[in-house]
């Protein structure tokens, strides 16, 4: 149930060219993948939708040693962290990226539908049959240690974090997911939560180019599509379900290449969001129900949706 409430900046940083990660407090005890945020910009009529990039329950946050508590009304209560990631494009978001720690962030929330997950009691049945060691190695990959030196780079073009370790077999391989651009971001909130309910997942982003990169991936792709590289993938890690989020092209072809494997897909839309609730009837999208085709809004029916119910036009 989406509530009007308001945080307090606790970190505001460039991660990449043009792209900013911005964190605040919420009394939110619950916020899941794929879920969003809508963002109030002063003097603008328009929130701003933010897909979440990652939650934390730290209800002792004090940013930069500094108490806010005298700031802090009860829909503000300081229960857990907030972080949403953006690329600079017009004056909502420029008017974000100057947001000082401490500043006040006045937001909808949690926004939308979430993603599901793989049965985890098969996935567990598959990780016994590799070892409970290389079970826990799954759950090990860096996600911060992004390296942009030409020495972890593939022949094949892309950019991995993670070369050295050993998969153990493909059964470990559960759920492939698939960022691109500023759409990474879902993605990795998602791999997150995966990876805390023992799901093996592997993560591969595309960027334009290397100062884009957004660190937290498995493997990057830069400069070309991140989807020449994925049927390999699948091939190599036999995953059950596909996950996306970036350019509708990106997400058309997450469907067919699901459909073509006979997996499993969710697909979160982007899509310009006016009201960012429902009412306004702007981010309408189209989706098959059995025989006959209905209309849906990406802000309150998704914006997750399965790969096999949507019609890109």
């Amino acid at each position: 149930m989406k509530k009007h409430l308001k945080g307090i900046v606790l970190n505001i940083e460039n991660i990449a060219k043009d792209t900013v990660k911005l964190q605040f407090s919420t009394p939110l005890e619950r916020i899941l993948p794929g879920q969003f945020v809508s963002i109030l910009i002063p003097n603008k009529t328009l929130r701003r939708p933010f897909s979440v990039a990652d939650f934390t329950l730290n209800s002792a946050i004090q940013p930069c040693g500094k108490d806010f508590s005298a700031n802090l009304d009860e829909k503000m209560l300081n229960k857990g962290v907030i972080t949403v990631l953006f690329k600079l494009k017009g004056d909502g978001t420029n008017y974000l990226k100057n947001l000082q720690i401490g500043d006040i962030v006045d937001y909808l929330a949690p926004l939308g539908n979430n993603f599901t997950f793989p049965d985890i009691k098969a996935n567990a049945q598959d990780n016994a049959k590799v070892g409970t060691a290389t079970a826990i190695e799954a759950q090990g990959v860096a996600t911060d240690n992004y390296k942009s030196s030409d020495e972890n780079r593939t022949s094949d073009g892309i950019k991995t974090e993670n070369q050295g370790r050993t998969d153990g077999g493909n059964s470990r391989k559960k759920a492939l997911l698939i960022g691109a651009g500023i759409g990474i971001a879902p993605m990795l909130y998602l791999k997150k939560t995966l990876e805390e309910k023992s799901i093996s997942n592997y993560l591969i982003s595309g960027f334009k180019t290397e100062d884009e990169v957004i660190k937290g991936s498995d493997s990057v792709v830069i400069g070309g599509s991140v989807m020449d590289k994925v049927q390999s993938l699948i091939d190599e890690f036999r995953p059950e379900i596909l996950y996306s989020c970036g350019p509708r092209v990106v997400l058309q072809m997450v469907c067919d290449i699901a459909k073509k494997n006979g997996l499993k897909a969710e697909i979160a839309m982007e899509k310009v969001m006016a009201c960012g609730i429902g009412v306004c009837r702007g981010c309408v999208i189209k989706l098959k129900s059995g025989d006959t085709v209905k209309n849906a809004s990406v802000c309150i029916d998704g914006p997750v949706f399965s790969g096999t119910e949507v019609i890109f036009e």
